[in-house]
């Protein structure tokens, strides 16, 4: 992989976690004076694993090759 598409790959993962975080910012605002509903603390919870997945998938492409490949865990014996 080039620096280029290293670069592009990484962009585009931080606007889909910008998205992320714009969605989290309106839920917060939708809730501050109120206390939220099961479904807005799921939806939260939600919003927050998808940013996770954003940084470790922006994390995975400076890993070396085949250490995530398919059946590998990357939390296998974190605890």
């Amino acid at each position: 992989m080039t620096y280029d598409e290293l670069n592009e790959d990484i962009q585009t993962e931080l606007g889909w976690m910008a998205t992320v975080v714009q969605e989290l910012v309106e839920l917060r605002q939708d809730t501050d004076s109120i206390e939220p509903t099961n479904r807005e603390r799921t939806a939260a919870s939600a919003y927050l694993a998808q940013f996770y997945n954003g940084v470790e998938n922006i994390l995975k492409r400076f890993s070396r090759p085949g250490d995530h490949e398919k059946g590998n865990s990357d939390h296998v014996g974190a605890a």
